[in-house]
């Protein structure tokens, strides 16, 4: 003889009358109880100007950007990440 182990599920009613508070973040300043902005939300924003030039008889390209961030946060930014993928598209990349 032997035995299994039967697992307990919950019943797929469980929670349905469960309030809403214990699911859904506090309202605070930043956000409302709908999730829309509050009066201290902020966002980031940077701005790109991009100049670049293609050379087909090289096959290359040159060019210069400049990044304009703006800091919103009430909080100094001790450092900016900037991602820069380089030959995304070469063949055989596995990127």
């Amino acid at each position: 003889m032997s035995a299994q182990e039967i697992k307990k599920e919950s019943p797929k009613w469980q929670g349905k009358f469960e309030q809403l508070d214990q699911l859904l973040p506090t309202p605070n300043e930043y956000r409302s109880s709908s999730g829309a902005p509050g009066p201290k939300y902020w966002q980031q924003r940077a701005d790109y100007v991009i100049n670049a030039e293609l050379n087909d008889e090289n096959q290359s390209i040159t060019g210069s950007e400049t990044i304009t961030y703006f800091n919103n946060s009430p909080d100094a930014l001790k450092y900016l990440w900037l991602q820069l993928d380089q030959n995304i598209n070469e063949k055989g990349n596995n990127t």
